[in-house]
Formats: C-alpha cells, structure tokens, sequence
C-alpha cells in the first residue's frame, strides 16, 4: 500500500511540474507581428510570485491610447547587411530611426545588436533573451560590454539582464480570467558612458509579463524605468499595458486621429504632427511623468486635415515628457524626450 500512495506521489508531482505553461519557440516574434496595447489609468503593484497565483486586476480602468511595436523583416531596414543573421527586427519607438535584431532559433531568442544613423552596435557574443522550454523556475541572465563610435564620441555600453520565470495562475482583467498564465519578471540594467566628460547614463528597468503560451503577444505588461545622469536620479517611467486581444476597448470615434512628433529626442523645439477628420478645437499642452503640466497650449481652431504646431522646450529640463493633444471630443498622448 506505501508503494501504491509513493507512486501516486510521484504521478502527481509529474503532473504538477509538467502541467505548467510553458513558453516554446514560438514565442519568438516574427516578421509581420504586431503588438498592440492600451494603457491602464490605474495604479497598481504586480502581485505575488510563486505557483497557482491569481492576480485579480479586475477594476482596472483600460482607456483608449494605442502603443503599436511592429516587428518586420530585417531586409526591410536601412542596416540588414551589418546583421546578416538576424531572422527579426523591430524599430524602437523611444528612439524613432533605431532598429534593432534578434536571432531567433528552437532553442532561444537573442538580441544581436542596434543600429542607426548614430551608431552601430553589435552584441558578441548576443545576449540569450529567453531560452526554450521556459517555464516556472526559468532563469536567464546575462552581461554584455561593447565600444562604438557616435559622432565624435565613443560609447562604452555595458548591460545587465535576467529574465526568471517567477509565477504562472490566473490572471483576471475587467473582460474576464485567463487560466495557465506564465509570469516572466525581467530586470536590466543599461549603462552608457561616453568620452569626451559626458559621465554615464544608467537606466534600470524592472518589467513584468503575462504570457499565455498560446500567442507570442503578452497578455499585460507592467514596465518601471529609473533613469540616472551621473549617479544622480533624472526621472522614473512606469507604464501598465494591456493588449488589444484582452483589453475590450474598441477606438472611439474621434477628430483626431493621429499624431506624432519630430524630432524626438528634441533640443529647444519639437512639432507635433496631427489630423482632424473634421473641424475642431486643439490643445496642445507637456505634462512631466509625475503629472504636472509644464507647457500650458491654448484652444486653437482648426480646419479638416493634416496641422502641425510648435512646442517650445527652452525651459525645460532634459528628461521624459508627456505632450497630451486634447480636441473637442476626446485627447490622445506622446512621449517625448528633452535632451
């Protein structure tokens, strides 16, 4: 009888450990892929680690403001040749013009390097993003120092990273529970530090993600960035993200339908690029990340199509921003970088 209930032990941990969610190669993100989240205008922690968690985020509130990452074929960028092995590439959105490539494979995912008109880096050997099987109790972490040349500088980059697999349960948002959910916690962090007395810029980022094993595309992201300008503090980002398939918010009809803003980085003066379907009232006005507004814009009427407007920067600190457009029906939001 001992054996009997030893060996219906040991079927049942089998079944415990096997029965997890599990992340396999096609997890990977492939040309064509788009991933596409709505922001939550609630405050809210990650929640516990460990097995058979629920984290219950049922009374966020998800508002309509889409952050769209498009991943494309890398023969469809500008720097292809200078990473014949990447099988994927992805043009930042914090720094518009910079693409950078991964390697897929069955058995990992690797970062091999970025690319732009500034500079070009490549990864050797190319940081392992997330090996396969990954699953409750996967752990990666890696290191990475690299030298290049941007403008009259040299760059020394040296990043940090580990991504663990620190909880799977469920996870409840507004529209309903998503059973067998995996949890990957990322933590990074980046330094850059330039010749010339420019001292070292450092961001550390601490991320999480709910992956259903199902789709490559996070169910929910919940992202917090510190950045530091010679050991000093600049500023602190952090963003929750739902995506498009489990968010339930549809695009409101709305005057404005698009907006972005040139350049970014920007000096003393950026323009945000917008459109009206129709005639409406705009207000342009730049919020810092804790909330206070620092460019108070004025209503402004303008006509169907396409409109530009200046924002002056002068006063203000080098940091991260946010330009919120607000029309007569609704108000969309950009992130914005003073240098």
């Amino acid at each position: 009888m001992k054996k009997i209930f030893a060996l219906m032990f040991m079927l049942a941990s089998f079944a415990y450990v096997y029965g997890q969610p599990t992340l396999t190669s096609a997890f990977n993100p492939q040309p064509g892929d788009q991933w596409k989240y709505n922001p939550v205008n609630t405050q809210i922690e990650p929640g516990d680690a460990g097995a058979g968690v629920t984290w219950d985020f049922s009374g966020i509130e998800i508002i309509y403001n889409p952050v769209i990452e498009n991943y494309m074929s890398p023969a469809a960028t500008p720097y292809a040749t200078d990473f014949p092995q990447a099988t994927v590439a992805y043009e930042s959105k914090q720094a518009v013009g910079t693409f950078v490539y991964y390697k897929g494979t069955g058995t990992n995912l690797e970062r091999l390097g970025e690319a732009s008109v500034m500079m070009k880096i490549r990864y050797l050997p190319p940081p392992v993003l997330y090996t396969y099987p990954f699953t409750f109790g996967t752990s990666v972490t890696g290191y990475y120092e690299d030298t290049a040349t941007v403008g009259a500088l040299e760059l020394t980059r040296t990043l940090d990273y580990s991504a663990n697999g620190d909880a799977y349960g469920t996870l409840r948002l507004p529209t309903g529970d998503h059973q067998d959910v995996l949890r990957i916690k990322i933590e990074s962090t980046l330094e850059n530090e330039y010749t010339g007395g420019v001292g070292v810029q450092t961001v550390e980022a601490v991320e999480y993600l709910w992956v259903d094993p199902a789709s490559r595309i996070p169910l929910m992201r919940m992202i917090k960035e510190v950045h530091y300008a010679a050991g000093a503090p600049l500023d602190s980002i952090r963003s929750i993200l739902v995506s498009d398939l489990v968010s339930g918010i549809s695009a409101p009809a709305s005057f404005l339908t698009s907006q972005e803003i040139h350049p970014n980085p920007a000096t003393d003066m950026a323009t945000v690029h917008f459109n009206l379907t129709q005639h409406a009232n705009v207000v342009v006005d730049v919020y810092s990340v804790d909330g206070k507004r620092v460019v108070t814009g004025k209503p402004t009427p303008y006509p169907a199509g396409s409109h530009q407007e200046q924002i002056p920067l002068h006063a203000l600190k080098a940091g991260v921003y946010i330009v919120r457009l607000t029309s007569d029906d609704t108000s969309q939001t950009v992130r914005l970088v003073k240098r």
